[in-house]
């Protein structure tokens, strides 16, 4: 009676094999929370113990070197050692791990939580960023269908967004809620957020249209919208 796809790739892709009626398909797009009394940035920093004056570059999401996506940000922190790059979460031997793989790359200016029990400290890391980094890869992601839900997390910060531009994203990400960067290219990641840290009005003004367009994106407001969609299909 209808079908709940991700993203518009994902309906499309069921359409060029079944002709299925558009008016059939209802769009997921990664929802999050309402997010309620949420800390400033500065009380977000104390909360990590972050008093640092470096810039911060925040990665929160799947932690390993065999993520393709961390492998690409920790060989962005090593081409710029005045910014500070923060990865959430980790197991004991994986943190171990990234920390001999940065040791003998002389790479000095990353910092690992390791893994939180309590997940909702992650948010506190996120608001203290300067800017937030999701660089999925074709390499380990499918990117044609792929939407992390972390970047809708991001968008909802107040703090600018850099990610690659690819299509599964277009139903919510443009040029004016996120900066669009190479896929698969450390330089371009490089350039990014050097851009980000370097240009405080586009970073401002980036942040702010992402956090109005994610309010749509409200777990209340999609269920909402789920359930008149199976009510307008009984």
């Amino acid at each position: 009676d209808g079908i709940l796809a991700g993203v518009t790739t994902t309906k499309e892709a069921i359409r060029r094999i079944v002709p299925v009626d558009e008016q059939k398909f209802l769009l997921a797009l990664a929802p999050v929370p309402i997010y309620k009394n949420e800390p400033g940035k500065e009380e977000a920093r104390r909360r990590i113990n972050y008093s640092l004056t470096n810039p911060l570059v925040v990665y929160t999401g799947k932690l390993g070197l065999e993520v393709q996506e961390v492998r690409y940000i920790l060989e962005a922190a090593g081409k710029i050692p005045a910014i500070n790059f923060l990865f959430t979460g980790g197991r004991k031997s994986v943190v171990e791990a990234i920390k001999n793989y940065c040791q003998e790359r002389n790479i000095e200016n990353v910092i690992l939580t390791g893994f939180f029990e309590d997940s909702r400290k992650i948010r506190n890391y996120q608001i203290a960023a300067d800017v937030l980094v999701s660089y999925y890869t074709s390499k380990d992601h499918m990117i044609e269908f792929n939407y992390p839900q972390k970047i809708n997390e991001y968008m909802s910060t107040l703090n600018p967004v850099l990610t690659p531009d690819f299509p599964a994203t277009r139903d919510v990400l443009n040029e004016n809620n996120v900066l669009f960067v190479k896929p698969d290219d450390v330089q371009s990641l490089v350039d990014g957020i050097n851009k980000l840290i370097g240009d405080k009005e586009l970073s401002s003004r980036l942040a702010r249209q992402a956090f109005e367009d994610v309010k749509a994106l409200s777990f209340t407001n999609r269920a909402a919208e789920f359930l008149r969609f199976i009510k307008s299909r009984i």
